[in-house]
């Protein structure tokens, strides 16, 4: 009886410690222009040959969300007198924007293919400030206090948006003056945001995307950072991994630079992508062809089903996004439940 107790206990310690999954950040820089762009919805002023591209986009709205399929790009600027933002939405199915809201500052502007822009100049997660701009270029905006203090009335009377619609992409260009944003940063200073891109041309929130993991209207706290540099260079990891350390604690990683810069809660390191690709895989196909092994030998109906469900969920995600650092995350996730099993089934034969 003591020996089923201590192999108990033991499994109750190894679920709990378990759980502490690495959360994905998003880290952007922010370089100064000397020459700011012409607010006209084309982005080809030289600056933006200049700015640094987010190109990486989640599902919106989902756990351990996998890559977005709408390919997306957004880049920043700032000089003295406020941030400049250009987007490009890749569109395949163009002539099915959704447009109805023209409007301005109509509240129910996100219900159309258009953007949604949060910031949050503490980086607190409490309060930010929104600014709502569909394809055509109607804007909305609204500021939080906090959870419970939303200020839809609100109204920004600086900022300014153009749009264009080409053959196979729609363009958002735009200016916030610092006024709007609540303050200009110092260089060094980082903020965080979030990009939500909505595209309702099916219906559902399927076509709907964010630019950092888990970060939504609710999920403040899962915003992306917003580093403003002074331009001279990019930041090195020891100095990414020191702003982050601040701010969020282990274990965290971020893709960069081909690789994943992580802490795992004893140290920082950096690891190639394809690395930890290639090693992360070979351990999950392992342990799952263990776990399919060892779930033939009982006769609980729930293992079996809980095994099959996963199975099936690692087949969908690895067909629909195979080769990003969300995946490799949703392969610890799994490896994780495929621990769960495991340990059932060692009740099991208690």
């Amino acid at each position: 009886m003591l020996r089923k107790i201590l192999n108990i206990a033991l499994i109750s310690f190894w679920v709990l410690t378990a759980s502490a999954q690495m959360r994905e950040l998003v880290f952007d820089e922010v370089v100064p222009t000397n020459e700011p762009p012409k607010i006209d919805g084309k982005l080809d002023d030289p600056c933006w040959k200049n700015a640094m591209v987010h190109d990486k986009y989640y599902a919106y709205f989902k756990e351990n969300p996998p890559r977005a399929s709408a390919k997306t790009e957004m880049r920043l600027l700032y000089d003295e007198k406020g941030l400049y933002l250009g987007i490009i939405n890749f569109e395949p199915n163009i002539a099915k924007l959704k447009k109805n809201i023209s409007t301005p500052d109509a509240q129910d502007t996100w219900t159309d293919d258009c953007a949604e822009l949060y910031f949050d100049r503490y980086a607190d997660g409490i309060g930010y400030r929104r600014f709502c701009i569909n394809c055509i270029g109607t804007m909305n905006d609204t500021m939080r206090l906090d959870e419970a203090n939303m200020r839809s009335e609100w109204s920004a009377d600086g900022w300014t948006a153009k749009t264009s619609i080409n053959s196979d992409n729609w363009v958002i260009e735009a200016f916030f003056p610092w006024s709007d944003l609540g303050q200009k940063p110092a260089v060094g200073e980082v903020w965080t945001m979030l990009h939500n891109r909505y595209s309702p041309q099916d219906g559902a929130n399927s076509g709907y995307s964010c630019s950092s993991p888990g970060g939504n209207l609710v999920n403040t706290k899962n915003f992306g950072f917003l580093c403003f540099t002074d331009g001279k260079g990019k930041s090195n990891h020891d100095e990414i991994a020191g702003i982050i350390n601040k701010r969020v604690a282990p274990p965290w990683g971020l893709a960069i630079d081909n690789g994943l810069l992580k802490n795992d809660g004893s140290k920082v390191s950096f690891e190639p992508f394809e690395d930890l690709l290639k090693k992360q895989q070979t351990a999950f196909d392992e342990k799952m062809a263990a776990c399919e092994k060892a779930v033939s030998t009982v006769k609980n109906p729930e293992i079996a089903k809980l095994f099959e469900k996963t199975k099936e969920a690692y087949q969908k995600v690895k067909a629909n996004d195979g080769k990003s650092l969300s995946y490799v995350l949703q392969l610890i996730a799994m490896d994780t439940v495929l621990d769960d099993i495991k340990w059932k089934i060692e009740l099991e034969s208690l």
